[in-house]
């Protein structure tokens, strides 16, 4: 695919450090279903990595994480030299993805995004989000890079009240563990993994059923 001045925007915008997809409609003053579209395409033909996610409100795939591959890097290096840049303006820093979890206690939320009475213990899950950061180390790359893409937004998703949502804090931790429980089996720590998932399980009122449960 020839890159055109939409794609060359995309690229310009994530490689500005707009690598959330409500960060990247905001930026392209776009629609997600419309960005969902070029980015399938840029990842086809190689320019862009990117972790997707159904949408069950919107009925389509929604970008979690984009990132540029070293062909998106040189196309927008090549570009740059005969194209203007366009601006593009900087993440601030309270959202910027390297940004410590300050975990904030908030109430348990039931399916249908209704708060419930029982409060969640953050702190529990701001430890276990810690311990999990380092477990999923251990993974193969292919599963690493992608894994710590889920976990990466299910902390910021938990930690950004504002943007809180139960539907996507329950779509990052299943996809979490559907990346992760197939290989956990040669993780040299898979059982505190099972530990840790478990405990999350709990604390964020998400069941799942985990290796060893009856």
């Amino acid at each position: 695919m020839a890159i055109g001045d939409r794609q060359l925007k995309i690229l310009q915008v994530i490689h500005a450090g707009h690598t959330t997809g409500d960060a990247i409609v905001d930026a392209m003053n776009s629609s997600p279903q419309m960005l969902s579209h070029y980015i399938a395409q840029m990842v086809e033909d190689g320019y862009i990595k990117a972790a997707r996610l159904y949408d069950n409100e919107l009925r389509d795939f929604v970008v979690v994480r984009a990132s540029l591959t070293p062909d998106g890097e040189a196309v927008l290096a090549q570009m740059a030299q005969t194209t203007p840049t366009v601006a593009v303006a900087q993440p601030s820093p309270a959202a910027s993805a390297n940004t410590p979890p300050q975990l904030v206690a908030s109430a348990r939320s039931d399916a249908t995004g209704a708060a419930a009475d029982v409060v969640t213990d953050y702190s529990l899950v701001g430890d276990s989000l810690r311990t999990l950061t380092t477990l999923i180390a251990e993974l193969p790359p292919d599963w690493r890079d992608l894994a710590a893409v889920y976990l990466d937004d299910l902390q910021a998703e938990i930690n950004i009240a504002y943007r809180r949502r139960p539907i996507r804090i329950r779509a990052y931790f299943l996809a979490l563990l559907r990346m992760v429980l197939p290989v956990v089996p040669q993780l040299p720590h898979g059982d505190n993994f099972v530990q840790q998932a478990r405990l999350l399980s709990r604390e964020l009122g998400i069941p799942v059923k985990l290796p060893g449960d009856d």
